[in-house]
């Protein structure tokens, strides 16, 4: 006798449950369902942005500037996410777990791609910082560009590859609250829930309050089967529709990791060196930006000369300074070493 397939509200059950116990970007963003009344493929999203600050005035002076919000009309298309899962009756048979462990599957890769959607939302905030680590202060003042009263309200998502790094750098300053027990959930900075997916580019932390992102639901989660009765061959379909937008974009902020602004150097790998006559010695250079050409020099050339490559060759007993030089932007950076050339035997 062939397996009989499982109901379809009994798979609508499971995915939901399966679904529910992943990381869930349900719970940092708002969810509304009003899109379930509206017709057609394509929905319009309202992002609202505010600029502008209050001013100390003394008597007699008014205000320069004022604070101004406005919101910019965007048109979305809805999306239409599923999966699909295949198993034989003869699967059953041997191993009656096959379903669910394929259901959950399914489900886990319907919240990977919400959870994508949702950070390539946030992704969209023109509030940025950018900090040459993620220390303390980098927090602090990515928060700041928001200029919100509501820290409190606010969660923050790292990626893996900077977890490491943040737990050094802050330390004592990463609290643990036992109130936000949630899947990747490091501690807490500045009063924020830090939690680490890995959705989350390396070098960016999206520091955001849940009316920074809206969730708009066409339908709930749909379930569909089909039986070839003939190759007792299931196939499971799970679906959902809806569309994921920044619609408040003064609730999120990107703090980003910059490279350290370095200036340009050339440096020799020795200050003194002792060549004979008849030998040479290359003298290397570390430099920076990589790739600048370097010019060298000697005062000297009777005692010892040196080619482009560095090499210098010792000519005559006595005593040359060879100069390293580079050039970025009209400016010359040097450095130099002092060569003693002895007689040879």
């Amino acid at each position: 006798m062939a397996n009989k397939p499982y109901e379809n509200f009994v798979l609508a059950t499971k995915l939901d449950d399966f679904y529910l116990t992943k990381l869930n970007a349900d719970n940092y963003m708002q969810i509304n369902n009003e899109l379930a009344a509206n017709e057609g493929d394509t929905y319009k999203v309202r992002t609202y942005t505010a600029t502008g600050d209050v001013e100390d005035l003394a008597m007699g002076e008014g205000n320069t500037t004022s604070v101004e919000t406005g919101y910019i009309m965007e048109e979305y298309k809805v999306k239409k996410t599923q999966g699909r899962f295949i198993y034989f009756d003869e699967e059953v048979d041997k191993d009656t777990k096959i379903v669910d462990v394929g259901i959950e599957k399914l489900g886990a890769q319907l919240v990977n791609n919400k959870t994508t959607n949702f950070f390539a939302a946030l992704a969209r905030t023109p509030f940025t910082y950018s900090a040459t680590q993620f220390n303390f202060d980098a927090f602090v003042d990515a928060i700041a560009t928001l200029n919100s009263e509501d820290e409190e309200a606010m969660y923050g998502f790292i990626s893996p590859a900077d977890k490491a790094d943040i737990r050094k750098l802050l330390a004592d300053d990463l609290k643990y609250v036992e109130a936000y027990v949630r899947t990747g959930y490091i501690g807490s900075v500045a009063g924020v829930p830090l939690v680490v997916s890995k959705a989350v580019p390396a070098g960016t932390i999206y520091l955001a309050t849940n009316q920074a992102v809206t969730c708009y639901n066409k339908r709930g989660t749909e379930v569909e089967q089909e039986r070839d009765p003939n190759t007792r061959k299931n196939t499971v379909y799970g679906r959902v529709t809806r569309v994921i937008a920044l619609t408040d974009a003064t609730k999120a902020v990107k703090l980003t990791k910059s490279e350290a602004e370095q200036t340009p150097y050339v440096q020799l790998d020795k200050d003194t060196a002792t060549v004979k006559e008849d030998e040479q010695i290359r003298l290397i250079a570390a430099i920076y930006p990589a790739g600048t050409k370097v010019t060298w020099t000697s005062n000297n050339e009777e005692t010892a000369i040196v080619d482009e490559n560095g090499t210098v060759l010792g000519v005559a007993a006595g005593t040359a300074t060879i100069t390293a030089k580079i050039t970025v932007d009209k400016t010359d950076y040097t450095d130099t070493c002092a060569v003693t050339v002895v007689a040879g035997e």
